[in-house]
């Protein structure tokens, strides 16, 4: 594995390789990165500058082996530039999280990680939480039916009604609702980031605005390691699409892709037709 960390960089990732007993070579900023003699790439963020990480990103991008990337919360938007299937993003992660993270991204190398058994029940507690995200968006994300038409065949809708009457209001009434549960239900317990995610691109779409990465990980109202994996499965379900910021192409901005805000125009009618209100 290789370590791409400045001096100030803590130890966090340094840690995780060791637990799992892997080979690790450490890279400065500005050397020279073999990534495809390496079965992981980790990139630790702290204490680096925004032409550093910009430089970092245009020499390893498309990566040619899996990477992990650790950051604090400032980064995030620069860091989503890095979002890919063999990406994972970390914003202010544990060693936990840092462990398995390079658990997964050795299984996509090909190389199996060795935990250290005081790890092990963590670590696998973590992969099959992943594993059941990736599960559940790759069901939403299969298009059984014809193109012009993303919605449940059982309801027998067209994916995107002349007249939805709808408003940007509306969706925002919903999602402040959604947040007053968090006031009498224990922090973690009704989490639905897919959904809270959704609502806000719909709402802002429907305002005409743009969202950055690290805005729709508020509006996910999970830790923002989680929201941006979701992200990432979002993007890869193709429901949600990203573009770059035209005032700051290192920024990048998610909204719904065209299938995604037809599914959400005809939820909304099938809802309000059946006498419902938006949940």
């Amino acid at each position: 594995m290789a370590l791409v960390a400045g001096p100030a960089a803590s130890d966090r990732l340094t840690h995780a390789v060791a637990a799992i007993g892997g080979r690790l070579t450490r890279y400065g900023w500005h050397d020279p990165i073999a990534a495809d003699a390496h079965d992981v790439l980790a990139l630790d963020l702290d204490g680096a500058d925004h032409d550093i990480v910009t430089d970092l990103f245009a020499r390893i991008v498309p990566p040619a082996t899996p990477v992990v990337v650790a950051f604090d919360a400032d980064w995030i938007d620069l860091a989503a530039g890095l979002m890919g299937p063999d990406v994972q993003l970390l914003c202010a992660p544990t060693r936990l999280d840092c462990l398995a993270a390079l658990v997964i991204a050795a299984g996509q190398s090909d190389q199996p990680a060795r935990v250290r058994s005081d790890d092990a029940a963590r670590v696998a507690v973590l992969e099959s939480e992943i594993t059941r995200i990736a599960g559940l968006l790759q069901r939403l994300a299969r298009d059984d039916a014809p193109k012009d038409h993303v919605a449940s065949s059982a309801m027998g809708f067209a994916a995107r009604p002349a007249e939805t009457h709808v408003t940007a209001d509306d969706i925002r009434a919903v999602i402040r609702a959604r947040r007053l549960r968090e006031r009498f239900f224990a922090d973690g317990l009704l989490e639905d980031p897919a959904w809270d995610m959704l609502l806000d691109l719909f709402a802002a779409a429907l305002e005409g605005r743009s969202v950055s990465v690290s805005s729709l990980c508020i509006a996910a109202a999970v830790a923002p390691t989680t929201a941006l994996r979701w992200i990432g499965r979002m993007v890869d379900a193709g429901l949600f699409v990203r573009h770059a910021d035209p005032q700051d192409r290192r920024r990048v901005f998610i909204a719904l892709s065209p299938r995604a805000d037809d599914a959400m125009h005809g939820y909304v009618a099938a809802v309000r037709s059946a006498g419902l209100s938006i949940a």
